[in-house]
């Protein structure tokens, strides 16, 4: 049986250094998973990609069915602005 969060494993260009971070289900607000799917992302892109967030912007990950591309959103807590941005 596996605990609903979303686990993320990343490794150095030396292939010295293994980070395993897990983030459960409850250390979100709201948390949905109809399955469980891998996806193999760039930590350096999706850095990127989170740099657009606000400190209090409220942030979804949606990945397609096949699992080859995750799409984040953000949007402030006023919903005054909505961004997207596409990984694949």
């Amino acid at each position: 049986m596996w605990a609903a969060g979303i686990t993320l494993q990343a490794m150095d260009s030396s292939h010295v250094s293994l980070i395993a971070l897990f983030l459960r289900a409850q250390g979100f607000q709201h948390y949905r998973a109809d399955r469980n799917i891998s996806l193999g992302l760039s930590i350096a892109s999706m850095a990127k990609i989170l740099k657009i967030a606000g400190n209090n912007d409220i942030v979804t990950l949606r990945a397609d069915d096949e699992g080859d591309a995750l799409t984040f959103m953000f949007e402030t807590p006023k919903q005054t602005r909505l961004s997207s941005s596409r990984s694949s």
